[in-house]
């Protein structure tokens, strides 16, 4: 059987939140990890303990056996106001050059790809390119003979989340742990699929260890369907907050649907004994910054 110690675990996009994840996990696990981020040293804090992050481009330094490669390294949808099309469009380039590089010069047994649901109804230059990358490591896949994971994230949770975004959780939590009442303002049903992130990587470990033969696997990374009220009442519910629901709320606006099907992510967790839900476990856990 595979041992997580036998391997090199590399992380692009390790000073986003999900890479703390990963790198927590793997910390834990006493695995060898090389962390890296876009363009700029960084120090990241885990558990007491400070880890480097290099710029991205170092990676074309290492030549590695044994390699699983995370990567979580794209830029957001919002860099395309920020940056412009063209810029934006430049930055994906640049990084998949680079990743390009490092796939030939290593032996990698396996790559974690972390993708997006928007691949499925948006034309915007994120979605068209998140839709590229999945592309891209398919081919090389082959061309390689590595296995790879695709996980399509819709919405998510977990440890490290940036409480800065304008998302629902981010401005329901932010509310929930100052004590103040959270507050919806949407006019209308706004529906997510949620995953915890922590069983998004024990999924991918698992696979990852029990695999036996080069695989492919491309699905959706939701393990909870919710619509934001519902959210909110779990997150009220455990810090002992109130909810104000104080718009006007219009059935005849139409739903704001985001959602999958996909029963991936929720059948593991099953067999796991592990309920899908999000409950007061997983929000608690999502306050650790």
């Amino acid at each position: 059987m595979k041992k997580l110690r036998d391997y090199n675990f590399v992380v692009f996009g390790s000073t986003g939140w999900i890479g703390k994840n990963f790198i927590k996990y793997l910390s834990e696990q006493k695995c060898n990890i090389f962390l890296f981020s876009h363009k700029s040293h960084k120090k990241i804090h885990i558990n007491g303990l400070t880890y480097k992050s290099l710029p991205i481009r170092n990676a074309l330094d290492l030549e590695l056996g044994n390699t699983v490669l995370i990567d979580l390294a794209f830029p957001t949808r919002e860099k395309i106001d920020i940056l412009g099309n063209s810029e934006y469009k430049d930055q994906i380039d640049e990084l998949q050059k680079i990743k390009k590089v490092f796939l030939e010069k290593n032996h990698i047994s396996q790559v974690f790809l972390s993708s997006t649901g928007a691949v499925y109804k948006s034309e915007d230059l994120y979605s068209v390119n998140k839709q590229l990358e999945e592309n891209f490591y398919i081919e090389y896949s082959k061309k390689f003979n590595f296995s790879l994971d695709v996980a399509r994230i819709f919405a998510c949770i977990g440890p490290y989340y940036n409480k800065h975004d304008f998302y629902a959780f981010s401005s329901f939590m932010n509310k929930a742990i100052k004590g103040e009442t959270i507050i919806i303002k949407s006019l209308r049903e706004v529906y997510r699929s949620y995953i915890y992130i922590p069983n998004l990587i024990e999924f991918f470990i698992s696979n990852f260890l029990n695999s036996k033969i080069e695989t492919v696997q491309i699905y959706d990374a939701i393990q909870d369907n919710l619509e934001i009220r519902q959210l909110a009442k779990i997150i009220a519910d455990t810090f002992d907050v109130n909810v104000d629901d104080n718009y006007d709320y219009k059935n005849e606006n139409k739903p704001d649907k985001y959602l999958s099907n996909d029963k991936t992510l929720i059948t593991y967790l099953k067999n796991q004994n592990i309920n899908p839900s999000i409950t007061e476990k997983e929000i608690l856990a999502s306050q650790i910054n």
